[in-house]
């Protein structure tokens, strides 16, 4: 193959390189919701807190905002299951490819609204939790 070839080959996968997650979902992991602070039920034990943070750029490019959240999403997920928590919400904006997320164990579920609000979720809505790749 020719010179130019190999010297082209960067700039044409960098670009998807930006458009990758790199974050693998750990064991326990799935069962982890991220909510928002006014989605959070009351009956919530505190489990503290962390920072998480990936790379927010590939060499000079950006990596897509939802690609950073989703990543950021996952650590904060894998750092809940560690320490026995079954929520982790958001503690602000994402901040150069970190954000701080508090984590949280909930006692009755993890629902919304509490139990009534759950035994509603099972007639209407199916979840599928994620499980990766």
């Amino acid at each position: 193959m020719s010179r130019q070839f190999f010297r082209c080959l960067p700039l044409v996968l960098l670009p998807l390189a930006t458009a990758c997650s790199w974050v693998a979902l750990e064991k326990g992991a799935g069962e982890v919701l991220v909510l928002p602070p006014e989605r959070l039920p009351a009956d919530c034990e505190s489990r503290g807190k962390v920072t998480v943070s990936v790379l927010d750029k590939v060499g000079v490019l950006e990596r897509h905002a939802d690609e950073v959240i989703e990543d950021l999403n996952i650590l904060a997920r894998n750092y809940a299951a560690e320490k026995g928590g079954d929520t982790a919400v958001p503690r602000g904006p994402v901040t150069t490819g970190a954000r701080q997320y508090a984590i949280f164990r909930c006692t009755e579920t993890t629902t919304p609204g509490g139990t009534e609000a759950a035994e509603r979720a099972d007639d209407d809505v199916e979840v599928i939790p994620y499980r990766g790749n």
